[in-house]
């Protein structure tokens, strides 16, 4: 299946598939979100960045980078909305982690029965769970957020709104 510029998805992860190319994006990623405003680098900022030394080579992947996950404006490189998507992905663990947790005790309440609940992390789905109730909240989760946090802490406080009614969800009555 081609997008509209007639890429393959297989192409266009292709085209992150090196290295060199992959730190570019990186680089170019991790200098947009310094200030979030579209500034990129030079090309010798870029190519010292990533560190290779050979000007022919690194202009080469720079090359197949353009347009997709990088612009030129202004003299800089820029990272593209899919270059930042792409290598925040990877930040994230969504191609390189999984990270199933079991479930655990946390500090709240089922809201019909007032029991105790869990939390669970099955890739990638962290959930809470009443014994008598079933699943009371569901969110998808990155597997990279899940590493050096509890349970509790991966919902970044939306299961809090949620017990506090502030946040519409469904839910799934155990059967």
């Amino acid at each position: 299946m081609d997008d509209a510029d007639g890429l393959a998805p297989t192409e266009a992860f292709g085209l992150l598939s090196h290295e060199v190319r992959f730190d570019i994006v990186r680089a170019l990623a991790a200098e947009r979100r310094l200030n979030w405003e579209r500034t990129g680098l030079s090309f010798a900022d870029l190519r010292r960045a990533v560190g290779v030394d050979d000007a022919g080579n690194f202009s080469y992947h720079l090359d197949r980078l353009r347009d997709r996950f990088v612009v030129e404006r202004d003299g800089e490189y820029v990272a593209t909305y899919a270059g930042m998507e792409a290598v925040g992905a990877v930040l994230q663990g969504t191609y390189t982690e999984r990270a199933d947790r079991a479930p655990e005790r946390i500090d709240a309440a089922c809201p019909t029965c007032d029991g105790a609940v869990r939390a669970a992390y099955e890739y990638p789905m962290l959930s809470v769970s009443c014994p008598d109730h079933g699943v009371l909240f569901a969110t998808s989760v990155p597997p990279g957020a899940t590493t050096g946090r509890s349970l509790a802490a991966l919902d970044g406080g939306t299961l809090s709104a949620w017990l506090d009614g502030e946040s519409r969800v469904v839910r799934t009555e155990r059967r």
